[in-house]
């Protein structure tokens, strides 16, 4: 059975962006320190505590990129088993 958060029985909610301009996505690879490191990923974060998915992701882009989102919407959700964790 996957782990899930350590704090609850839930799986860890994040929000990610794709960010498409002139027919070219946003991705950057992880540090190799970081869980999944090396992999490919889309910008975005872990959802805190009393966070929206909208909210998490906002914050997230401001931290990581120094954008603020003026238009946002869902494109899909997945629930992914890490071996250590569930996504």
């Amino acid at each position: 059975m996957p782990i899930t958060d350590p704090n609850t029985s839930q799986p860890l909610e994040v929000a990610a962006a794709v960010i498409e301009q002139a027919g070219q996505i946003l991705i950057s690879k992880r540090a190799e320190s970081k869980h999944q490191g090396g992999k490919w990923e889309f910008p975005g974060g872990k959802q805190e505590v009393g966070e929206t998915s909208q909210q998490a992701l906002a914050r997230e882009l401001k931290e990581e990129l120094g954008i603020v989102i003026t238009d946002a919407r869902p494109l899909i959700q997945i629930l992914h088993h890490y071996p250590e964790r569930s996504v």
